[in-house]
């Protein structure tokens, strides 16, 4: 394992290329990134689960083209902490899980204005006491952000996740969660 690490700090390696010795286009360069988020969700009546706030954390990896637009990949989890919203049946706890990966572009509007678009796939883990449902999911996220420096990104974003469950329902139906909520993001 130390040799391996050793052999990867190692510029002499002649394997560890630089993204201009690669052959790449100029001006581009690889930009790693977290971000933090936190959103009201309004989940679909049909799920019976109370609307909430949720939190989470994306991990992106984008590639910038003379300091103008960034497109890339981001992967992540949210998480929401709910009730039931049943009525005559007494409030039980839903725990929500989602675990996303997707892409996405980010273009900037002056000096510090970007808009970002993305596509998110994964997986929505509802759980409650004695029932789990464990279901595909496809998002589409707008967001509007502020980059007052190149490692640092606050701003506003909503989504849209379209999902297809069993939970709390005796067979599968198609909803439609909307969320909206703020984040910041550092870069590397």
């Amino acid at each position: 394992m130390a040799l391996l690490l050793a052999l990867a700090l190692c510029d002499d390696v002649p394997w560890r290329l630089s993204v201009q010795e690669a052959g790449a286009r100029p001006g581009r360069e690889e930009v790693f990134g977290a971000e933090a988020y936190v959103l009201r969700t309004s989940f679909d009546e049909g799920l019976k689960i109370e609307d909430g706030f949720g939190a989470g954390a994306d991990f992106n990896f984008r590639w910038r083209w003379n300091e103008k637009t960034r497109l890339g990949f981001h992967v992540g989890f949210a998480a929401w902490d709910s009730e039931l919203d049943i009525s005559g049946v007494s409030e039980d706890d839903v725990n929500v899980a989602m675990y996303r990966v997707g892409v996405g572009a980010e273009f900037p509007f002056g000096k510090v204005v970007e808009l970002g678009l993305a596509s998110t796939l994964g997986i929505y883990r509802f759980h409650r006491d004695g029932e789990s449902d464990a279901s595909p999911f496809v998002e589409f996220e707008g967001s509007l952000g502020f980059r007052p420096s190149p490692m640092f990104k606050f701003g506003g974003l909503v989504m849209a996740t379209h999902t297809q469950s069993s939970f709390n329902r005796s067979h599968t139906h198609l909803f439609h969660n909307y969320s909206a909520g703020v984040f910041v993001e550092f870069s590397f």
